[in-house]
């Protein structure tokens, strides 16, 4: 696996069709250089640990973002980054990845915490571009409806 990739490169072997769920996971945390929380760790916000982190949370997007190990169903992975930069692992349609990998102001657009129908395409979001996010839609698979600021 080629860990020295940019995420346009990424991006466009995932839309391809070259990678799975799984694969995709692995790569972020392997381009993030993340690992999963452990001990008195797990439970902690977030927006609080160190970087180098990553773990799983029903809260991708707001103030607290508690962190745990286990990956229940329709929970997002959510990596902590040097400089305290936070990334929500989600997946998105074709078409919204590549407006998320343009780092440009969005309107608002739906990703996943998971492969669903069409939206099978990872992205790592920053926290710091996500506004007016949408409560999650529980009824939806925990979709996420956000917009992004232009880098």
């Amino acid at each position: 696996m080629d860990t020295k990739q940019s995420p346009q490169e990424s991006l466009a072997q995932t839309l391809t069709g070259t990678t799975n769920e799984a694969e995709a996971r692995d790569r972020f945390r392997t381009q993030h250089g993340v690992q999963l929380v452990s001990g008195d760790q797990v439970g902690e916000s977030a927006q609080k640990l160190p970087a180098g982190l990553y773990g799983f949370s029903y809260t991708p997007f707001g103030g607290e973002t508690p962190l745990f190990t286990n990956r229940p169903a329709m929970s997002y992975e959510v990596h902590t980054l040097k400089g305290g930069e936070l990334h929500a692992i989600c997946f998105a349609d074709a078409e919204t990845a590549v407006l998320i990998a343009a780092n440009k102001e969005t309107d608002y657009f739906e990703v996943f915490p998971e492969v669903v129908d069409k939206s099978d395409v990872p992205v790592s979001i920053p926290f710091s571009q996500m506004v007016g996010a949408k409560p999650l839609m529980r009824n939806k698979r925990n979709c996420l409806k956000v917009r992004l600021r232009g880098a």
